[in-house]
């Protein structure tokens, strides 16, 4: 048996009754900085790769070294800031904000302020130089299929309370919207950082016990949902501090096509999950919703008295049946590789 390296092809060879042994290209193994007697670490990945990773992170000093270090001695707090969060959007598990001159103390608030609002980001160590920040979430206690779950109720029940606010004049509900897209957002920062970390580290893809497509898979999904309750968070900040909402003729015809957008996304999400059979259906369904709503807004359209807050909301049931058509054609290619 021969194994392919780009150009090169090595010859398996048995070496005993329970290991092979293959040759690895000299120039490869000199880019890479493997040496003879250098340990290697294994990790058998999902498809049947077996992916090979030099043995670096032994020590706390190479850990440490290794961790992104930025010189902010001349940004201002707002920069501070954007580089936190962009530190984070990245999916690094540690960082370092350095300053040959002294950190000053608004630095420090801006950098601490930006972690405090970050999921499971703190300051781990500091000095009148440095600033260290990591992650503390347990990666290996974190289910991504449990986070997409939480995504889309957090993302449905956003939809759900400001449809009922319209059609019904629920105005209530609205109190809970703030809270649902604050923890929409946070579920899709944990999921958006694993999936950053699994594209730069085997070992991260195998905590998360995905193969690399399942976990694109679970990526786009979240991608597709955040847009749903994003939608219509921004009818609810219309809806705040109204005493009563304006009707239109067609709001029960909006409310089914919004309970129909529900169910297909809730379908679609658990085909894409679960990959066991093409949703051809739901597709089918999603599509003929899309098509629904378009007709709806245009019939709205053409009457001049609806308000603002009612075109917004119709704007976002488009998204919402878009999203669930998106999700379900995703689930479908899932379904047959």
């Amino acid at each position: 048996m021969t194994v392919e390296l780009a150009d090169n092809t090595r010859t398996v060879q048995a070496t005993g009754s329970s290991s092979y042994t293959i040759s690895l290209p000299k120039k490869w193994a000199d880019e890479h900085g493997i040496d003879a007697g250098m340990e290697l670490s294994f990790y058998p990945a999902h498809g049947g790769e077996l992916v090979i990773k030099p043995d670096r992170d032994s020590s706390e000093n190479s850990s440490e070294a290794e961790r992104p270090r930025v010189d902010i001695t001349e940004l201002p707090p707002t920069d501070v800031r954007q580089v936190v969060t962009a530190l984070y959007a990245t999916g690094s598990e540690a960082f370092v904000l350095v300053s040959g001159n002294g950190l000053g103390s608004e630095q420090r608030r801006a950098a601490s302020n930006a972690a405090s609002g970050k999921t499971g980001l703190e300051v781990s160590r500091e000095s009148e130089t440095e600033l260290s920040l990591r992650m503390v979430i347990d990666t290996a206690a974190v289910s991504l299929e449990r986070t997409v779950l939480q995504l889309q109720y957090a993302t449905l029940s956003i939809q759900r309370d400001v449809v009922g606010a319209l059609v019904d004049g629920h105005l209530d509900d609205i109190d809970q919207i703030d809270r649902w897209h604050d923890d929409a957002s946070r579920r899709f920062e944990v999921l958006d950082g694993q999936f950053r970390r699994a594209l730069g580290d085997i070992r991260e893809l195998d905590r998360l016990g995905q193969s690399r497509r399942a976990t694109f898979d679970r990526y786009t999904t979240a991608r597709e949902l955040l847009p749903v309750g994003e939608g219509f968070q921004r009818v609810a900040d219309l809806l705040y501090d109204r005493s009563d909402i304006e009707g239109v003729a067609w709001a029960d015809e909006f409310d089914d096509c919004a309970r129909r957008a529900r169910s297909l996304t809730e379908e679609a999400v658990d085909a894409v999950l679960t990959a066991e059979r093409p949703p051809y259906d739901t597709v089918r369904a999603a599509r003929t919703l899309s098509d629904d709503v378009a007709e709806l807004h245009r019939r709205a359209d053409e009457e001049t008295d609806n308000s603002y807050v009612w075109t917004l909301a119709l704007v976002g049931l488009e998204r919402s049946a878009t999203s669930a058509s998106e999700i379900a054609e995703r689930a479908v290619q899932a379904s047959l590789r």
